[in-house]
């Protein structure tokens, strides 16, 4: 199940034309993270929020 946090990293990521690194930020993740977006894209919360087959 998606955390609110990835359901907003995906609100914020439409809102912004497609800059993942950028929607992370803003939905709160740190710098750092963010600087890593493999490790949200290859959350199983993600991919279930995107519905991504695996």
């Amino acid at each position: 199940m998606a955390t609110f946090k990835q359901k907003l990293a995906a609100s914020k990521l439409v809102e912004n034309g497609g800059n993942i690194g950028e929607a992370m930020k803003s939905a709160g993740y740190s710098k750092n993270t963010a600087k890593t977006p493999q490790k949200l894209t290859e959350s199983k919360g993600w991919r279930e929020l995107m519905d991504i087959r695996t």
